[in-house]
């Protein structure tokens, strides 16, 4: 089978990779392998929506939106990650992946991701509906003593608290449907902490940027870009403190073309924890005469409310504003999201989620239901089903892309060897 040949031709690349390296089991080297396959079904949303003649609004009735038949799609991975001591607090940490990917409806190119150089990637497309990808999603060098972290290379950058929606987020964020979250991409920075206290560290962080590629893509795969207003490299400084039932932290900084301000505040208290985050950027060299300003902010709230059961509840809303000399705009977006975390039996986990997406938007109800095949083996079952969409007759828009979300069942195991 055509597809099956391209997913192991894809697996065989990441064993090369480390051949290259010369990983051993030496003395100081811990490493594991993650082996993941996905089969995935999705129906592109077919609900109705009402359309009006755009120049007396009169109702002309329903037309379907985007009604498609079922697509399937299957991606099967296999990463390599661990650590090598090298002495005197030195470590060398790696996060190799090679998977293989095929979808009936073919495949969509995505731009390369901020901060992150293509040289550490490839990507073989046998056509439309098959790709075979290797690359270096981790690769640092870490110095480590007992107040002192500097790591340098591709390493994960999470700087946020919320679950769903993450305003401090900022690197290879997650998206709010994503169930697998057992590995973040890496971006290609320079991370120094300094923590003079058990609960306080002050840190700076600087992430490479990329000048895009004359042919109009995201990036070349050697050429800086950190000058000017439009430049896309960041550099961030952080700071945390806290103490038994709380914690905050402060952010401000570059990040990509924007002049960001940040911060959040995490306390316990009444049997939960409460997670207030937000974050104000403003952009760096608008055309003359305009300001523009972005921002987000986001309320959390978890509580543990028994031996089986968690919930979690996130409200956020973001705004963009554009002004100028003949005055300006601002455009407002909700969003909210509830999930709990059942152990039914120690085999089996049930983890209910429901998302709501601005209006004009969508309502999306998950289920994952986790069931540990084996001690180092796990199967989830995900559905993923629109359960409402709406549309703003008041403003005469259908929801965005990432609103129109489609129906999902999926099939996803993963064995850590």
């Amino acid at each position: 089978m055509r597809a099956g040949a391209r997913i192991w031709s894809g697996l065989g690349l990441v064993c090369l990779a480390l051949a290259a390296a010369g990983l051993r089991a030496d003395d100081g080297l811990d490493d594991h392998w993650v082996l993941r396959g996905v089969a995935l079904g999705m129906r592109e949303p077919s609900a109705a929506v009402p359309v009006f003649n755009p120049l007396t609004h009169a109702y002309l009735g329903q037309v379907p939106l985007d009604p498609n038949d079922w697509d399937s799609a299957f991606q099967a991975s296999l990463r390599n990650y661990g650590g090598w001591e090298l002495g005197q607090g030195l470590r060398l940490e790696w996060n190799l992946l090679a998977s293989a990917e095929t979808a009936s409806a073919g495949l969509s190119l995505t731009a390369q991701p901020l901060g992150r150089s293509a040289v550490l990637e490839r990507r073989a497309y046998g056509d439309a509906q098959h790709q075979d990808n290797a690359e270096v999603d981790q690769l640092n060098l870490r110095w480590q003593t007992a107040q002192v972290s500097v790591v340098a290379g591709r390493q994960p950058v999470n700087l946020g608290q919320n679950f769903f929606f993450s305003p401090l987020d900022l690197f290879e964020p997650f998206n709010p449907q994503d169930n697998y979250r057992d590995f973040r991409s890496g971006v290609d920075a320079l991370r120094a902490t300094w923590s003079p206290g058990h609960f306080t560290q002050v840190e700076a962080i600087a992430v490479a940027g990329y000048a895009p590629a004359p042919e109009g893509g995201n990036a070349t795969q050697d050429a800086l870009w950190l000058d000017g207003p439009q430049g896309q490299g960041s550099l961030l400084l952080r700071a945390e403190s806290g103490g038994d039932d709380w914690a905050a932290t402060a952010l401000g900084g570059r990040f990509a073309g924007l002049e960001v301000g940040g911060a959040s505040l995490q306390l316990e208290g009444l049997g939960s924890s409460w997670i207030l985050e937000g974050l104000a950027g403003q952009a760096l060299g608008p055309p003359p005469g305009q300001t523009q300003d972005q921002g987000q902010a986001t309320l959390g709230w978890t509580r543990q409310c028994n031996s089986w059961l968690n919930a979690r509840v996130e409200a956020s809303e973001t705004a963009a504003s554009v002004m100028g000399a003949s005055g300006g705009s601002t455009t407002l977006r909700r969003l909210a999201a509830a999930s709990a975390s059942i152990q039914a039996d120690p085999l089996w986990t049930l983890a209910p989620a429901l998302l709501w997406y601005g209006d004009p938007g969508q309502c999306v109800a998950m289920l994952d239901a986790g069931w540990s095949a084996s001690e180092n083996g796990v199967l989830h079952i995900i559905l993923s089903l629109p359960v409402l969409f709406y549309y703003s007759e008041e403003a005469h828009a259908l929801p965005t892309q990432t609103q129109g979300q489609p129906s999902l069942l999926s099939l996803d195991y993963r064995l850590v060897i």
